[in-house]
């Protein structure tokens, strides 16, 4: 019985269990399920129609209360120069009409993609232009460059001025990503290449990866803005360009949206400056500082000839330093200026400034340089006095200034090309003519040995800004973000140093304000220098003095009722 019980129980625990002689045993066990693997979702921006249409004039100014019909169209035939509509087919039977608040903003209630109409209407005068509407809009706010200047009369009324025919207007927005989401700090500028000297405006991304980029130059970059090219700069990112941009064939395109891709490469440095350690008898890092006025100045112990000044120096965090022109209302911010008129903190630990430093003068904070005495009392002091001290004159210098930062010896003999100069820079100068042949000079310079300083490009655009010859420009700034555009610290398109390899060599950044007038801006800043071995871009100087610069395309003359043709002269600094 006992034996009997045992050989029950092995029966069942082996039916139970298996066998190794049982072919069905494996096939008995549970089912062991892979987990499924999910692949990431990548970030793509979400389509948007338009709520909201912001529309501020070409000095960045609300164009507010002002009559708005919008009506959407999709045959447009339109001349590039003018912007005039011969031909409108498929138009909304009922248009949208409102008027704008005191922020220029109209409500739309859903603008869905395409193309449109807006006509404005202020005091009697009216002006027509159009707006494309991209599928992969994904902003509810448009904002856009109206081809107008909107301004006040004594008695507060509001005049609006067609601008149309007198330059190139555009605004452009979008949003940069990448597989993750928004692109927060991105760089984009919009350039016209050579024709304009790279960048004509440039911004950089908020939290949300969107952009405006708004132009406002005159007719001779015409040509060259018909394929324009946006380009997108992040550390860690490829740079990106985006080619074949028709910036005058309308007004503003919303939805340019933009990929960015994780950088595998890494750049090879050649050469490095940060000025954050003064050596010796330098003014910033390692590189020595001197007026360039009249015959050098630079002596072999370090001291500058007595009377030229030299604005070059080291910058620190933490100084506060408040442009006293900007205090004493001589110059303005530009309207999206938050910095209240302070000199910028360094891009990264210390930079090098072309600015005054020193406290207790209205010269503190600008490149003013020296300013006329008015402690003196004398018939001539009074005049300079009353000239001087008149509000939004833009500030004025008693003499003109300018002085180089130059590089110790730098050793490329053993290198090859490619090679280009990189480095940080913020700048704000006067908008008067800023450009080229004009005043506030931005150079780059090199030689070799014992040679003479060779240009190698330039900072300053080559076409002044354009407004109504009723708006005073003497207060308005230009900076490295456009005309009237608060300046940003950005990344220099590299500069090409190709014909340097090989070679021993000197750099030196050079500013020269050129004349006494609107000289009370906050200069030049360049940070985090370096030499690496990537492609320069940026277009290389070119002396354009004998040469005609668009003369089919006249620059804006306030002085005189007729428009004289550009020769490619230097123009007159005078007061607007």
């Amino acid at each position: 019985m006992k034996h009997l019980l045992i050989a029950t129980l092995l029966l069942i625990f082996i039916t139970a269990c298996g066998s190794e002689d049982d072919p069905s045993a494996e096939t008995q066990q549970p089912e062991v399920q892979e987990p499924e693997i999910q692949e990431p979702e990548t970030f793509a921006p979400e389509s948007k129609n338009i709520q909201t249409i912001s529309l501020i004039d070409i000095n960045g100014n609300p164009v507010s209360n002002t009559s708005v019909s919008i009506s959407k169209f999709e045959v447009v035939e339109n001349k590039a120069l003018s912007r005039s509509i011969s031909s409108r087919e498929s138009l909304t039977p009922s248009p949208i009409t409102a008027s704008t608040d005191s922020s220029g903003k109209v409500n739309v209630d859903e603008l869905t993609p395409g193309t449109y109409l807006i006509t404005l209407e202020l005091g009697g005068t009216s002006t027509t232009f159009t707006i494309v509407i991209n599928s992969l809009n994904a902003q509810e706010i448009a904002t856009i460059a109206a081809p107008v200047v909107i301004t006040e009369t004594d008695s507060g009324e509001l005049v609006m001025t067609d601008m149309s025919n007198k330059g190139v207007f555009f605004s452009v927005s979008g949003v940069v990503y990448d597989d993750q989401g928004p692109v927060d700090h991105a760089q984009v500028s919009i350039s016209g290449g050579q024709a304009t000297n790279g960048a004509i405006v440039s911004t950089t991304t908020n939290e949300d990866g969107f952009f405006v980029l708004i132009i406002n130059v005159g007719l001779s970059n015409i040509e060259a803005l018909q394929t324009a090219s946006v380009r997108i700069v992040k550390e860690s990112y490829d740079s990106i360009m985006v080619t074949d941009i028709n910036a005058v064939e309308v007004a503003s395109i919303s939805g340019l949206n933009i990929k960015l891709t994780q950088s595998n490469s890494t750049e090879e440095l050649v050469y490095e400056e940060g000025f954050d350690q003064t050596l010796t008898e330098a003014s910033c890092g390692s590189w020595i500082s001197y007026s360039t006025n009249g015959d050098p100045a630079y002596i072999a112990d370090g001291i500058v000839e007595e009377g030229l000044i030299d604005l070059w120096h080291e910058h620190q965090a933490g100084l506060d330093i408040l442009n006293q022109a900007f205090d004493a209302d001589l110059v303005v911010l530009a309207p999206d200026d938050t910095s209240e008129g302070y000199i910028p903190e360094p891009a990264l630990g210390r930079a090098c400034w072309y600015g005054e430093a020193e406290p207790g003068s209205i010269t503190q904070g600008n490149f003013l340089g020296s300013a006329t005495d008015t402690s003196e009392e004398s018939e001539e002091s009074e005049e300079s006095e009353e000239y001087y001290e008149d509000e939004l004159l833009g500030g004025t210098s008693t003499d003109a200034n300018e002085a180089a930062l130059e590089s110790p010896e730098i050793d490329l003999t053993n290198e090859t090309s490619p090679l280009s100069l990189n480095f940080k820079t913020w700048w704000e100068i006067e908008s008067v003519n800023p450009n080229e042949n004009g005043f506030d000079i931005m150079s780059i310079e090199y030689k070799e040995g014992s040679n003479d300083w060779i240009t190698l490009a330039k900072l300053n655009p080559l076409s002044d800004p354009v407004t109504s010859c009723d708006v005073n420009r003497a207060p308005l700034p230009y900076t490295n973000a456009g005309f009237n555009k608060a300046p940003l610290w950005l990344w220099q398109e590299p500069i090409s140093l190709d014909q340097l390899a090989g070679k021993l060599v000197k750099l030196r950044f050079k500013f020269a304000t050129k004349d006494e007038l609107f000289n009370g801006f906050r200069g030049w800043l360049v940070d985090e220098l370096s030499i690496q071995k990537t492609p320069g871009t940026f277009p290389l100087y070119i002396d354009r003095d004998d040469q005609t610069n668009n003369a089919e395309y006249p620059e804006q003359n306030c002085d005189t009722e007729e428009e004289p043709a550009d020769d490619g002269s230097p123009a007159e600094d005078s007061a607007v």
